[in-house]
């Protein structure tokens, strides 16, 4: 009793003053000493300590630092050293698995999804997207498959979140779950902007056009507009036939093209050879005031490199260069239009200048 009296009328940091238990005056029952007093590992009042909010909250800020710094490995041993203390919840294995999820590890998400179970606790539907998220990332199916089984088991939901994790996964590997999974999710009511566009990447890009026929009315039926993403997608379909007209239908529907959609434009009147569309289109680009990325001047140096227009290619390769991009089809396109007009001087000065920018090119990637 006088070890007892020792450990609890010890001066307390000032934070704990108000939660002092003083023995003279209070009779300790189980029911008056909070339950993060006695911690459930430890057997002797010698290592009594007092838990509170403050050292939740510091082991969450610790935790949150680890995980801004990339420390990793620091936080799956914090939890380990609280894992047996009064103040570990679900907020802190919350916060490592993200931390886990982001480093890729799957070793140390499944520890953390056992330290769960073993504090009696269960994962949520947003820890279980992060780790199919992980394995989406993996391309491992196989323990998509088994998380999914698990949260059957847990009578755990899934949500459009999860559903729009799996499908472009399954679309890339496995059309018949794809189309399992989809018709799961409509049933449920979850389809979203997200599933359609998923859904219509994959048929633009098998060239399915009664199949993307199909999703626009589903999605028109739901009143779900198309967005930038999507009219991109089948834009892109036309693109690839060389359907100009079609394209073009396309093109007119969207209202903000970003310079993904410009690039597929400018790529298919480069391919049929309307240098005309081309300049109007990358006119259209500059009024814009979108950034040009490597695609967008490589399709254009090539484009009048195909009609000799030296003075454009020449132009349009300067720009490409003051962006730092290098690309090698595109200094090919240009050595071979001094070939085609006869320009063996030229080519020779341009032959060492491409020696010398596909140095400085590996020098920065290294």
């Amino acid at each position: 009793m006088l070890a007892l009296r020792r450990v609890l009328t010890f001066p307390p940091p000032p934070r704990l003053i108000s939660r002092t238990i003083h023995l003279k005056t209070t009779r300790i029952t189980s029911n008056l000493i909070p339950p993060r007093i006695f911690p459930t590992h430890l057997s002797s009042p010698r290592h009594l300590h007092i838990w509170t909010e403050g050292d939740e909250k510091k082991l969450t800020r610790t935790l949150v630092k680890l995980a801004e710094e990339g420390k990793y490995n620091e936080i799956i041993r914090q939890i380990e050293s609280h894992s047996e203390s009064g103040i570990l919840n679900i907020n802190h294995i919350t916060v490592a698995f993200y931390a886990c999820v982001r480093q890729g590890n799957t070793d140390h998400t499944e520890y953390l999804f056992q330290t769960l179970y073993s504090r009696g606790l269960k994962p949520d539907i947003r820890l279980y997207n992060e780790a199919i998220r992980l394995y989406v990332r993996l391309n491992d199916l196989k323990k998509i498959t088994d998380l999914l089984q698990r949260m059957r088991t847990e009578k755990v939901e899934m949500d459009s979140y999860t559903y729009n994790c799996i499908l472009p996964l399954l679309a890339r590997t496995d059309a018949v779950r794809f189309d399992q999974m989809w018709n799961s999710m409509k049933s449920s009511g979850l389809l979203d902007i997200v599933s359609f566009g998923i859904r219509i990447d994959m048929l633009a890009k098998k060239g399915d056009k009664a199949g993307v026929e199909d999703t626009l009315r589903d999605m028109a039926a739901m009143n779900i507009k198309p967005n930038t993403y999507i009219l991109t997608n089948i834009l892109l379909m036309f693109a690839h036939e060389q359907k100009v007209d079609k394209a073009e239908l396309v093109w007119d529907k969207i209202s903000e093209p970003d310079v993904f959609a410009f690039n597929v434009m400018l790529h298919l009147y480069a391919t049929v050879g309307d240098v005309e569309k081309l300049e109007a289109c990358w006119k259209n680009f500059q009024h814009k005031k979108l950034t040009p990325d490597r695609k967008t001047y490589h399709t254009l140096v090539t484009a009048y490199a195909k009609k000799c227009d030296r003075v454009k290619t020449e132009e349009m390769l300067e720009k490409m260069k003051e962006r730092r991009f290098y690309f090698e089809p595109t200094y090919v396109a240009v050595a071979a239009m001094y070939d085609r007009m006869g320009l063996a001087d030229k080519h020779a000065v341009f032959a060492e200048q491409w020696e010398k920018d596909r140095e400085e090119h590996k020098n920065q990637r290294v």
